[in-house]
């Protein structure tokens, strides 16, 4: 029995040394087309949402897990295309491949911060050029599994229910009386 309590106390302070678990895995999407492996780099492929398969330990304890999507035009064999990529990972990996702005960890914030990034505070380089971003950053295990879903802005949905549209009907009659 104390063998086990032992065991159990190292592999609790090995995890807390080597920090999160993540989903680690991404796509590329050329003009909406069909979304395939990222072409740079050895990303295992996932699509919107990642899999149970495709998980990584963050190798830094201050790390932090990150879901993104970017939009980019790129010039590729001289012809122009949109291009959109997703990925899934650890803040501090997620970061080689930012160019413009840096993914940042919010320490001890519970839950999920999700940001969107456009034009001016983007990047511009070679022959591409990132027009929009979103972010999703998240401390605690295994909570990056989907890519972020943040409303353009104006178009947030109305979510009317039952009570909601009751409750529009029965004011209405209380001002025509």
């Amino acid at each position: 029995m104390m063998k086990l309590l032992s065991l159990c106390l190292v592999l609790f302070a090995v995890k807390g040394l080597t920090g999160l678990t993540c989903y680690s895995c991404g796509y590329e999407q050329v003009d909406g087309g069909p979304k395939v492996n990222i072409t740079e780099g050895l990303t295992p492929f996932c699509d919107d949402f990642a899999g149970a398969d495709q998980q990584k330990d963050c190798t830094e304890r201050e790390d932090c897990c990150v879901a993104l999507r970017e939009y980019s035009f790129v010039e590729r064999d001289e012809k122009n295309i949109t291009l959109t990529v997703g990925r899934h990972g650890c803040q501090k990996e997620l970061n080689e491949h930012m160019g413009g702005f840096t993914l940042q960890c919010i320490q001890g914030k519970e839950g999920q911060t999700c940001e969107r990034y456009e034009n001016g505070g983007l990047i511009n380089h070679g022959d591409e050029t990132i027009f929009k971003a979103e972010t999703c950053i998240c401390s605690k295990d295994l909570c990056n599994k989907e890519d972020p879903l943040i409303p353009e802005p104006g178009n947030a949905a109305v979510k009317l229910t039952s009570q909601g549209i009751i409750l529009i009907v029965v004011a209405a009659l209380f001002r025509c009386l």
